[in-house]
């Protein structure tokens, strides 16, 4: 039953397997960004946060993203670095 209710790769719509080919695409530079907020401020965002904060941000970007349009690194960028950004002023001092 429960591989009935899962659906295959080849099953997903255009959309998402768009989505998670621009999600592992762009996967290092959430990373990257995600280090470089917690190198900044090592006292107020620990890796695993940043990280989570970042992937999380992409995976919400790359399904905003239109499908005829090419993707964007530098909007992928400015999402995930608004999110980490967002998230040390709500969990800040």
């Amino acid at each position: 039953m429960a591989s009935a209710i899962r659906r295959s790769a080849l099953e997903r719509p255009a959309s998402q397997s768009r989505r998670d080919a621009v999600v592992e695409q762009f996967l290092s530079l959430a990373d990257a960004l995600a280090r470089r907020f917690q190198r900044r401020f090592p006292d107020l965002i620990e890796i695993d946060d940043a990280r989570q904060v970042a992937r999380f941000e992409l995976i919400r970007a790359a399904a905003c993203l239109k499908p005829r349009c090419c993707t964007s690194a530098a909007y992928l960028k400015l999402r995930m670095q608004g999110a980490l950004q967002h998230y040390l002023r709500d969990h800040g001092p």
